[in-house]
C-alpha cells in the first residue's frame, strides 16, 4: 500500500483521488486518498466504517501494511501470504499502554483474559473503568461528537470493523454476513438496536461484551490480513505516448496542481498554471503539427525582448498564436483545455472548449458539471422566463451536459445544480426529471438540504407523492433542529395547497 506523499489527481483519469470532487491536494497522505475515495462511495458507507477503517489514531488500514518475514524465500520470490498493519489502539498510546498493563498484571500470559491473577470481578472492574467502555448505541449515532467522546468513538468504530473484517465477525460465517448486512442497511437507514438485532441475532449489551474480549486480545498487536499474492504477474502491453498525449497528461496535471494550490500558496499557484498552459500549447502544437518556429503567447502576445547575443546565431522571428476549439481533433484535449481556461478564470474562453469537448463525447464527468454550471450562470443572469425565471429551453441547455455527467460515478453538485435549475425554471419537469431528483436523495441520503429542496421542486411541480417521500428521507438523517423544522414547515404547507411553499 502506498504510503508516499501524493500530489494533484483526477478521477476521471486516475482511480486514486481527484479535485473533480474539490480534494485539497497540497497534503495528502495515503489515509487521506483513501479516506476521500470511501467518502464519495453512493450510498454513502456510515461514518463508523469510514473511520474504523481509515481514522487518523485507530482506523485499521491508517497506514501501510508491510510484508511479514517469512513472506521471502532465498530466491526472492513471495511465498507467503500474510501481510501486517498497525496495531489497534484505544483513545491515545499513553491509555494503550496503561490498559496493557494491567492485561499483563492480571493475566498469566501477555494480554489474554485467561487464568487471571486476582478475582474476575476485581480486574474485571477495574478494566471497565480504565477503558470506560461506552455503550454500543453511540457508536452508530447520526450526529457529530467531539473531545475525548470523539476519541473513545473513533477506537470503538475502529475495534468494531477489525472484528467484523478481521476477527471472530469474518471468521464465522453467520457474524460476517450480519456485519455485511448491517454495512449494507446502514447506508440507507440509521441503525437501531432492532436493526442490529436482526442483522447479528442479538443485541448491543451482547455485542459489547464480546467486543470487550476482543479488544484483550488485540490490543496493541499488529492487523494481520492473509491475501493470496501471485508467484508472477502478466506483462503489460505498453507504448510510447505521443508528443501531444504527453503534453494533455502532464498539462492537467499541473493544471490541477495550480487550483489545489490557490489558497495555500498563490504565488507558486499562478507560476504552476502559467506552466499548465504552456504545456497544453505544445499539446495543441504537436496536435496540429506546427513546426517549432511558432511560440505561443497568452492571448497572441509577442515576447517583448526579441533581442538575442549574435554568438548565437540570428534571431529567428516567433509568430504567435491563438488556441482554438475547431483546431483539436483529440476531445480528450479539449475537455482538459476547457478546465485549464476555466481554472485560470476565462469562463468564455473555457465554454467555448467544453462545449466542443460535449459534441465530441469527451469522456470526462468533470468537463460536463463545469460546462452546465457555466450555461447556468448566463441563464441566471439573464433569465428568460416570466418574472425572472428560467425559461424551459435553458433549463434544458443547462439539464443537457448533467445528464451525461450523471451517467458517471455520481456526483452530489451534479444533483444539486438538478435542482437548483428547476427551483428558478417556470417550466414544471417532467416525470423523468423528478425520477433523476429522487434517484439524488437515494444516492445521498445523509444530506438533509438536497432532501429539502428536491422536496420543494417536487411539491411546486406537482408531485406531491414524491415530495412526501423525500420529506420523510430528509428527516430520516436531519440531526439539527432547524432541518427538522424546515422540513416538517414543507410537510404542512404540502398539506394545505392554499398556502404558498416556503423558499
Amino acid at each position: 500500500m502506498w504510503i508516499d506523499s501524493f500530489e494533484a489527481q483526477d478521477t476521471d483519469t486516475f482511480a486514486l483521488n481527484s479535485n473533480l470532487h474539490g480534494v485539497d491536494t497540497g497534503a495528502i497522505l495515503y489515509g487521506t486518498i483513501s479516506l476521500e475515495r470511501l467518502i464519495r462511495c453512493t450510498p454513502p458507507l456510515p461514518r463508523w466504517l469510514i473511520i474504523g477503517l481509515l481514522g487518523k489514531d485507530c482506523g485499521i488500514l491508517r497506514e501501510a501494511f508491510s510484508l511479514s518475514g517469512e513472506n521471502y524465500a532465498e530466491n526472492g520470490f513471495l511465498r507467503g501470504d500474510r501481510v501486517l498493519g498497525p496495531g489497534t489502539l484505544w483513545v491515545s498510546l499513553e491509555k494503550t499502554a496503561r490498559i496493557v498493563d494491567l492485561l499483563k498484571r492480571v493475566c498469566n500470559e501477555g494480554p489474554h483474559l485467561s487464568s487471571p491473577r486476582m478475582p474476575p470481578t476485581t480486574w474485571n472492574s477495574e478494566l471497565d473503568r480504565l477503558i470506560g467502555f461506552p455503550p454500543l448505541k453511540g457508536l452508530f449515532a447520526e450526529a457529530p461528537l467531539s473531545g475525548e467522546n470523539l476519541l473513545l468513538w473513533e477506537s470503538m468504530a475502529g475495534l468494531f470493523v477489525r472484528w467484523g473484517l478481521m476477527g471472530p465477525g469474518h471468521e464465522d460465517p453467520a457474524m460476517s454476513r450480519g456485519f455485511l448486512e448491517l454495512v449494507r442497511r446502514a447506508r440507507r437507514e440509521p441503525v437501531s438496536e432492532k436493526i442490529f438485532a436482526d442483522c447479528f441475532g442479538f443485541g448491543y449489551g451482547e455485542m459489547g461484551r464480546r467486543l470487550k474480549i476482543y479488544l484483550a486480545e488485540v490490543l496493541a498487536k499488529p492487523t494481520t490480513v492473509y491475501v493470496k499474492f501471485p508467484r508472477s504477474f502478466p506483462e503489460g502491453k505498453l507504448k510510447e505516448a505521443t508528443a501531444d498525449q504527453i503534453g494533455r497528461i502532464l498539462g492537467d496535471w499541473l493544471r490541477m496542481q495550480g487550483d489545489s494550490l490557490r489558497r495555500s500558496d498563490p504565488e507558486l499557484s499562478a507560476k504552476t498554471l502559467y506552466a499548465a498552459g504552456r504545456m497544453l500549447e505544445r499539446a495543441y502544437r504537436e496536435d496540429n503539427g506546427f513546426p517549432p518556429d511558432v511560440e505561443p503567447f497568452p492571448g497572441g502576445e509577442r515576447s517583448p525582448n526579441s533581442s538575442q547575443d549574435a554568438a548565437y546565431g540570428a534571431v529567428v522571428a516567433m509568430k504567435p498564436f491563438v488556441v482554438t476549439a475547431t483546431r483539436i481533433h483529440d476531445p480528450r484535449l479539449l475537455a482538459v483545455y476547457g478546465l485549464y481556461e476555466h481554472d485560470i478564470g476565462d469562463d468564455g474562453k473555457a465554454r467555448e472548449f467544453l462545449e466542443a469537448a460535449m459534441k465530441a463525447g469527451a469522456a470526462r464527468p468533470r468537463a460536463y458539471l463545469v460546462l452546465a454550471e457555466l450555461r447556468y450562470a448566463e441563464a441566471i443572469a439573464k433569465p428568460l422566463g416570466s418574472e425572472g425565471q428560467l425559461s424551459a429551453p435553458q433549463a434544458a441547455s443547462i439539464i443537457e451536459p448533467l445528464q451525461t455527467a450523471s451517467q458517471n460515478p455520481p456526483d452530489l453538485e451534479v444533483y444539486r445544480l438538478i435542482v437548483e435549475t428547476w427551483t428558478h425554471c417556470e417550466a414544471k419537469p417532467a416525470d423523468r426529471d423528478i425520477a433523476r431528483i429522487v434517484e439524488g436523495v437515494a444516492l445521498f441520503p445523509r444530506n438533509t438540504d438536497l432532501a429539502y429542496r428536491s422536496a420543494s421542486v417536487c411539491a411546486r411541480g406537482g408531485y406531491p407523492l414524491q415530495a412526501a417521500e423525500l420529506i420523510d428521507k430528509g428527516l430520516v438523517f436531519a440531526t439539527e433542529e432547524r432541518a427538522k423544522e424546515r422540513l416538517e414547515r414543507l410537510r404542512a404547507a404540502l398539506a394545505a395547497p392554499a398556502i404558498s411553499l416556503p423558499n
